[in-house]
């Protein structure tokens, strides 16, 4: 096996990925069995995904005893005062690295809530099982999981809906625009005349609700390499097929190719594609017209991207294919079982160590980075403005925004002229004012 350090590593363990994910589910609620630490480290990571962290999370906070001795009697106190204590749908027990090496037995604590006529589960999202994607993906398929075993009789037929389909592969914390990416494409399916479960949001039918109808669906939608997980398990118990997308559609094309996909496989109604795409077009053009005066700032800036792969394949086609960028790096951050730190690759590169990603960006030369706040200090020592498009997103507030679709677009556009004018900008003040301090002397 081969062994790879990662400095300055920027994603959280399994166990933080399933508490972002659990948490920011209306209706779940998360019970940490880990030490005091671990749910207050997500809440340091700044990933503000979900509604519950830090102190907040309901947990067993085990002490040097019950790791030693085991914690089994502490977390079986901790669920039933967590049942009695905080509202919720559907509750589920979420391990951790102390609790499975001391071999607790977790699953077993959840079956006995449950006979209790408690709605629980548990995940094994030990931290050491991989980052934080693992983590999306292991608990998302246990809630569906747990929400079928507890709400559908043994032998009860599942009625397929003809037009209900489930989102994956768009994870909180993953993508720093989740929330807005989810509501576009519920907007886009509903156009279609299909009804999306997308767990996370608002709305009445959101959350542990769409849980237990995630088994009727006729398609499984995904958008990243961490929803194949949930896929493959939902088509192996429930028969669901699925359709797959390489990359988060941003711009009219990218648009355009999802929804003529998606219709090959659910068969609308006679003429709602040609009328949706009409609209979307329309939508599309007319704000590409307005940027006309600005994108002479634009064409031929080398830009280099930083984020999970889906993201990042979708903003880099949508900015060279509309915006005449030239992608100079792209550095995919959640890293594929296969590698290591880094893959020996020109572009894209996997690579999830901060000091690494700094000497990729430096080497490629960029007029402008997509990334984190993490890219930051590596964006002022080459003096290139920087786009915020990936976690984690502190300090910057994001709630409904996306650059999915045409709206995404239109907001991408907006954010990418408007981060290259602005650099250009201040580098031309800094220029008048050295030639005015020489002028000077």
């Amino acid at each position: 096996m081969k062994y790879t350090t990662i400095k300055n590593p920027r994603n959280g363990c399994a166990l933080h990925g399933a508490l972002m994910t659990a948490s920011a589910i209306r209706g779940v609620t998360p019970i940490v069995h880990s030490n005091a630490g671990c749910a207050v480290q997500n809440y340091l990571s700044r990933n503000f995904a979900a509604r519950l962290g830090g102190f907040e999370v309901p947990g067993s906070s085990v002490l040097e005893k019950q790791v030693i001795f085991g914690g089994g009697s502490r977390l079986r106190e901790q669920i039933k005062n967590t049942v009695k204590v905080l509202d919720g749908s559907l509750y589920i027990v979420l391990n951790s690295c102390e609790s499975a090496m001391v071999g607790d037995d977790v699953p077993g604590m959840a079956k006995e809530a449950a006979e209790r006529k408690e709605p629980v589960i548990c995940a094994r999202v030990a931290g050491f099982h991989g980052a934080s994607h693992h983590g999306y993906s292991r608990t998302m398929w246990d809630l569906i999981d747990g929400a079928a075993s507890l709400w559908i009789s043994p032998g009860e037929e599942r009625e397929r809906r003809g037009r209900r389909v489930n989102v994956f592969g768009i994870a909180p914390g993953a993508n720093a625009h989740f929330r807005g990416d989810l509501l576009e494409l519920r907007r886009i399916l509903r156009n279609l005349g299909v009804e999306a479960n997308i767990f996370f949001g608002p709305g009445t039918d959101a959350g542990a609700a769409e849980l237990a109808k995630a088994p009727s669906a006729v398609l499984d939608i995904n958008f990243s390499k961490w929803g194949g997980f949930v896929c493959e398990h939902m088509e192996e118990k429930f028969g669901t097929p699925k359709l797959e997308f390489d990359f988060v559609p941003v711009g009219f094309e990218a648009t355009r190719e999802m929804v003529l996909a998606i219709a090959e496989r659910i068969s609308p109604e006679d003429g709602v594609i040609d009328v949706f795409l009409r609209g979307e077009r329309d939508r599309f053009e007319y704000f590409m017209e307005l940027t006309d005066e600005y994108r002479a700032a634009a064409i031929g800036a080398r830009a280099a991207l930083v984020g999970t792969e889906s993201v990042v394949a979708g903003v880099g086609k949508f900015l060279s294919e509309h915006l005449g960028a030239t992608v100079a790096a792209s550095v995919i951050t959640d890293l594929p079982a296969s590698h290591g730190a880094s893959a020996e690759t020109d572009n894209p590169r996997y690579s999830a160590d901060s000091e690494e990603i700094g000497d990729i960006l430096r080497r490629s030369n960029p007029g402008i980075i997509l990334g984190s706040p993490l890219e930051a200090p590596i964006a002022r020592e080459l003096d290139v403005p920087l786009l915020e498009i990936s976690p984690p997103a502190w300090p910057k507030l994001t709630l409904s925004k996306s650059y999915l679709g045409i709206p995404g677009a239109v907001s991408l556009t907006e954010d990418y002229i408007s981060a290259l004018v602005a650099g250009e900008a201040a580098r031309n003040r800094e220029m008048a004012l050295e030639i005015r301090r020489r002028a000077g002397k």
